[in-house]
């Protein structure tokens, strides 16, 4: 289903009111139903008497909805694949102000469950994500990366 509407007030306003636009093709007997529509919700929403078309009429958000069902999204299967074994290489803590050892791990070689203590690098196509000393880094079952204290 679609669903088209625009936000109608009168010039210099601040306030518009929503008015539902009629499918198919917008032509001046659509912007006049519009307007019609505006000025009718205007007196419910402000009284009788409230309108005034003399000072002009603006159109100024103009929107379309589309409503529908969609099919449900399916889930990777998160086994791990360990593409990369863990390595340890150099990295800089600011908070303990030098440099030391990290355990490096593929993301996507993290098997639900599984925890790497920090400090750790996390590899990931689009990332990089640091774990601090205290902290534990693992996947859930959906391969979402959590970072617990």
């Amino acid at each position: 289903m679609i669903e088209r509407s625009v936000d109608v007030r009168y010039r210099s306003q601040t306030h518009e009111l929503i008015v539902p636009v009629a499918p198919g093709t917008v032509d001046a007997d659509v912007v006049r139903q519009v307007v019609d529509r505006f000025e009718a919700a205007y007196e419910d929403t402000y009284g009788k008497g409230a309108g005034f078309r003399e000072a002009g009429i603006e159109l100024t958000t103009f929107r379309v909805s589309g409503i529908g069902r969609t099919p449900k999204p399916t889930f990777r299967d998160t086994t791990a694949t360990r593409s990369h074994a863990p390595h340890v290489r150099k990295v800089y803590d600011l908070a303990a102000g030098g440099w030391m050892d990290a355990t490096v791990v593929d993301w996507f070689s993290l098997a639900p469950g599984e925890q790497i203590a920090g400090p750790a690098v996390v590899e990931h196509p689009t990332t990089t994500v640091y774990t601090g000393f205290g902290q534990r880094v693992g996947v859930d079952v959906f391969g979402n990366l959590i970072i617990t204290a």
